[in-house]
């Protein structure tokens, strides 16, 4: 595996500053439970940013968890 873990992070934020769920595993098909990887992306984006940037390509996103 190349690169450490932070570089990997950073790659993630390829949107001036904005998180994108797709980008952390989301699917937004609508039938997978895309819970976790929402949770990871808000995680990420305030940890980077103190705030929570986060977009939502169109998409329905399924969430089993409250």
């Amino acid at each position: 595996m190349s690169g450490t873990s932070q570089e990997i992070e950073s790659n993630k934020d390829s949107h001036n500053g904005y998180y994108n769920v797709k980008d952390y595993g989301a699917t937004g098909n609508g039938t997978t439970d895309d819970a976790t990887a929402i949770q990871n992306t808000f995680n990420a984006s305030y940890a980077a940013t103190g705030n929570y940037n986060v977009i939502f390509p169109a998409g329905v996103y399924k969430v089993n968890t409250p």
